[in-house]
């Protein structure tokens, strides 16, 4: 995935706030080095692979959150919410991809928007320079129908007329994988819904609230580290899409809360939302599977990866040219 020059995990700073300020590619693509001629950009498979040998350097800024309601704002300096991402191209895409993620039909975070638009600008001028018929679709989903789920397109919808190239490419995310033998037993013959919706809920809320850079965030101070700040805002979101399961009761107020400077407790925090988004998961796998084996089961569900589906394409007149 794409390396934080902070090396703090990019989920807690990708997903957790994301504004453009800057940004710019290098392209380092394998024909250069081997002196062969470039991909043809018609073919989806050779663009793939122009993708995964590609990187991208993204400069940007936090401070957008400043003025959203569940951040603890201080009188931070600006130079506090610089960030910079550098990665492959392709992973850079996931990142942007998972940063975006709605739960129940609600955004984790709205810090991945400009983010996503800084990634998809950079490789859409990347797709430009070899053509610009080219079409990137990227999916983060746990199953068909999930409830955590986000989808970026990069391109233009391909002509009616036109003769397509289409390729799929699995790019890891930052969410840790589920094992298809831990899902198989925790469905196990009795069908047992809410067992796998706390598997998946554990990994969700590990991969956006990874324990020990969140346990450092949220006992830094308050008054000079915004990263304490933004670990709030994203407990405080994950919050209200769980508060109709359960409360999970964060006052960052209360010394004695988890989310306290003075009580941070990372992995009760973590627990609480578990609590909720267990539940929320559990009934969505319910209405979206109609009596499966456990290992039908197994076979559908995946949390570490997001799916990318890339399109080239040429038109009728220059088929015929």
């Amino acid at each position: 995935m794409a390396r934080n020059s902070r090396g703090i995990s990019t989920v807690v700073d990708v997903a957790m706030a994301l504004f453009l300020i800057t940004a710019s590619i290098g392209i380092v693509m394998a024909f250069l080095d081997t002196g062969g001629p470039p991909p043809d950009p018609q073919e989806a498979d050779q663009t793939a692979a122009t993708l995964a040998g590609t990187t991208m350097h993204v400069n940007y800024s936090v401070a957008n959150i400043r003025n959203e309601p569940e951040f603890p704002n201080n009188d931070y300096n600006d130079t506090q919410f610089e960030r910079s991402e550098y990665g492959a191209s392709s992973s850079m895409i996931a990142s942007a991809t998972v940063s975006s993620v709605r739960i129940d039909g609600e955004r984790l975070s709205n810090e991945g928007k400009n983010f996503a638009r800084g990634v998809r600008g950079n490789v859409r001028t990347s797709l430009t320079a070899m053509d610009g018929k080219t079409r990137v679709v990227a999916l983060y989903r746990h199953y068909p129908n999930s409830t955590v789920t986000s989808r970026m397109t990069i391109g233009p919808k391909p002509p009616g007329n036109a003769d397509i190239s289409t390729v799929t490419m699995d790019v890891a995310s930052d969410i840790p994988p589920v094992n298809e033998s831990k899902v198989e037993s925790r469905f196990g013959s009795s069908s047992d819904y809410d067992a796998v919706g706390t598997l998946l809920a554990k990994k969700v809320v590990k991969g956006y609230f990874p324990l020990e850079s969140t346990q450092l965030a949220l006992e830094a101070d308050n008054t000079t580290q915004v990263r304490r700040a933004q670990v709030v805002y994203r407990y405080q979101r994950m919050a209200n899409i769980t508060r109709n399961e359960s409360d999970p009761n964060f006052d960052p107020d209360d010394s004695s809360n988890p989310i306290s400077q003075q009580g941070a407790d990372a992995q009760e925090a973590n627990a609480r939302l578990v609590d909720g988004l267990e539940e929320i998961i559990a009934d969505n796998l319910r209405n979206s599977f109609d009596s499966p084996s456990k290992e039908e089961l197994a076979d559908e569900i995946s949390t570490g990866k997001v799916t990318l589906t890339i399109q080239t394409w040429k038109t009728q007149e220059e088929g015929e040219s």
